[in-house]
């Protein structure tokens, strides 16, 4: 990936409170050629006049779904690999800047990820599934974190886009897509971004309604490519996923919902 043949993708709508510190996390990043585009939504407040400081591309796209602005963004992207942030959350660039000579090797490269308050103090940590396990497990939970997630853009032009009549998980459906479709994936340990929680924030705000999506896309996932599931199957994957962060749990940093 020489001189950071990648795309990040932010979409906002109001997040003059947090978008500085999204584009400072991606600093490092634009300085070493990847280029950032910033899909606004009309924001009503100081969020474009702050990303303007910044080396970054501005587009503008009708407030609605989330993902039909990431996918408008990656129409305009020019580079071989994406990835994509929201305005709340960072990505730590030091870890993706340490990896440029994996992300050419798959079609998806992805890691662990933090959990930080609304001031950015790190509350704990959560890791995604391991990549030999990802077939399995992925039946019954989406098991790689978007946060930090890079593609290859054929990957996306290939499965993708994003299916937008999903309002908050379009990414999982993207992810379990590209698992049962044959991308091929690496799985690094580092933590490569961090997830702002705040009770402002949709995923917080209609949690109840969030949790629908996932089963939906799930079966709708078991259908499309034949996968088979049992009932043992599926706690099975649940003991895996805590086993693998069971020092976290013990330590009292995880909360599974």
């Amino acid at each position: 990936m020489s001189n950071l043949d990648l795309t990040i993708i932010t979409p906002s709508y109001n997040s003059e409170s947090t978008i500085e510190s999204t584009c400072v996390s991606i600093q490092s990043l634009v300085s070493n050629g990847a280029e950032h585009i910033i899909v606004d939504s009309y924001s009503t407040d100081e969020t474009v006049k702050i990303a303007k400081r910044f080396s970054n591309i501005i587009l503008h796209y009708p407030k609605g779904n989330m993902y039909e602005a990431i996918n408008f963004g990656i129409k305009h992207s020019t580079r071989k690999f994406i990835t994509y942030i929201n305005s709340d959350d960072l990505l730590h660039a030091h870890e993706i800047l340490k990896l440029q000579t994996k992300i050419s090797k798959c079609d998806l490269l992805y890691g662990n990820i933090s959990f930080i308050d609304i001031k950015g103090v790190k509350l704990f940590s959560r890791r995604s599934a391991p990549s030999i396990l990802l077939n399995f497990v992925g039946r019954y939970y989406n098991p790689i974190f978007q946060q930090g997630m890079i593609f290859k853009r054929e990957l996306f032009d290939r499965i993708g886009p994003f299916d937008t009549s999903y309002r908050y998980s379009a990414d999982m459906d993207f992810i379990l897509n590209a698992i049962y479709s044959g991308a091929t994936f690496y799985k690094t340990n580092s933590l490569l971004g961090s997830f702002r929680l705040s009770e402002s924030q949709l995923s917080t705000r209609e949690w109840d309604i969030m949790q629908l999506e996932g089963p939906v896309i799930r079966q709708k996932l078991i259908n499309k490519f034949n996968l088979k599931t049992n009932f043992l199957s599926k706690y099975v994957s649940r003991l895996i996923r805590y086993i693998y962060n069971l020092d976290l749990i013990i330590l009292g940093y995880v909360k599974f919902k």
